[in-house]
């Protein structure tokens, strides 16, 4: 392992663990490896909190720090944030998302520290004013910040509209953990453990319940799926705001015994080894990590055109990708389940894919020389 020079805080406002959480988790898990040791600043909500990532992250010894916050803006916590910084010695903090990346600008006034931040997904529209506030203090913050990394190139064209210095914005493709996937679970114990029997056709998606990743789409596709293929259930693993209305929705359709809800889960690779085919209809996306998970658990993957998904899944080749309309997504897995040689070969092929482009250790190089280049340029630090 190599000696550790520089600390680096990968600072986050977190209520649960999504695929932020982790890739904070697997971009540390990389650092460790390297001259940089990371720490997890955990932004907590006193009045919901989570422990999920803080527990995630101790679990493979990567360091945290937890900073309490109150309300939106804690002054203590832009304290607390400031006073660390100084004392551990941070060179560079690495913050994702809104509110982390206002409290990286902000604690850090007239400090000798390197600020960039990760753009997971950036949406601009929306219509409540609170919202709009914390967009501009966003916008504020990353025409401040030494770097921007985007997880594709559409989020990319979408920041060069607040006047971006393009040398300061960078893609770094989303990475996983492949031997995650090369271990061997036991199919049949794990569909018996969950009341599913063999000769079930099992449909899954992975995400947070949430309007972005549309799962009422796989709701209101499920009768018609059903009707023709009537040994064939939906697996809905996540959490999140719509997950109570979408489970009532079920209930109304008559969809309880087809459609699971799962809620939060970490064994992952074991949940995927029962599904025959995974399901992303997302309206908007970065580079999700569960559709990289799913292709490196050599599934067919049937996904929308949004963000780097284009990127990732060659239609027809590694996987199919269809408009978002409610008849395409019912063919396009009705044809997987009628096809399943073609099946197994798109799931054969999207494994070599991630295999090849989306590994962590892939991911983590990139990011490695973006830290370096900073702090050379900033400092003169060379490694």
């Amino acid at each position: 392992m190599s000696v550790v020079k520089y600390k680096v805080l990968q600072l986050v406002s977190t209520t649960g663990f999504a695929g932020v959480e982790r890739f904070i988790i697997e971009l540390s898990k990389e650092l460790l490896k390297s001259e940089f040791q990371p720490v997890i600043g955990i932004i907590r909500n006193e009045h919901n909190p989570d422990d999920t990532l803080k527990i995630a992250a101790e679990k493979v010894h990567i360091q945290t720090r937890v900073f309490n916050c109150s309300g939106r803006f804690d002054l203590r916590t832009l304290k607390s944030i400031r006073n660390y910084v100084k004392q551990e010695n941070i060179s560079l903090i690495h913050s994702h998302q809104y509110k982390a990346n206002i409290f990286n600008l902000l604690a850090t006034i007239n400090m000798k520290c390197v600020k960039m931040t990760t753009c997971h997904l950036y949406d601009d529209i929306n219509y409540d004013f609170k919202f709009k506030i914390y967009t501009f203090l966003d916008k504020f913050a990353l025409r401040r910040f030494n770097h921007i990394v985007t997880t594709s190139e559409q989020i990319k064209s979408d920041l060069q509209k607040f006047r971006l210095n393009g040398k300061r914005v960078s893609v770094v493709y989303n990475g996983i953990d492949l031997t995650r996937f090369q271990k061997s679970f036991n199919r049949n114990q794990i569909r018996k453990a969950l009341g599913i029997s063999n000769n079930t056709k099992v449909i899954g998606t992975i995400g947070r319940i949430c309007t972005q990743k549309n799962q009422e789409l796989i709701i209101e596709s499920a009768t018609s799926i059903i009707k023709q293929k009537p040994e064939t259930i939906f697996l809905i693993i996540g959490d999140g705001p719509l997950r109570v209305a979408l489970m009532s929705k079920i209930k109304r359709l008559n969809l309880s015994e087809k459609i699971i809800f799962l809620g939060q889960r970490d064994d992952i690779p074991e949940l995927l080894s029962v599904m025959d085919i995974f399901v992303l209809p997302s309206l908007d996306e970065g580079l999700p990590l569960a559709l990289l998970e799913a292709m490196a658990a050599r599934l067919p993957v049937v996904v929308t055109p949004v963000g780097s998904i284009p990127d990732v899944v060659e239609d027809g080749i590694s996987g199919l990708i269809i408009n978002g309309k409610k008849q395409a997504f019912i063919d396009a897995i009705l044809f997987l389940l009628n096809n399943p040689e073609k099946a197994k070969l798109l799931g054969e092929h999207a494994y070599v894919r991630v295999a090849r482009r989306f590994t962590n250790q892939e991911m983590g190089c990139h990011y490695l020389q973006i830290y370096k280049d900073l702090l050379k340029h900033e400092f003169g630090k060379q490694n």
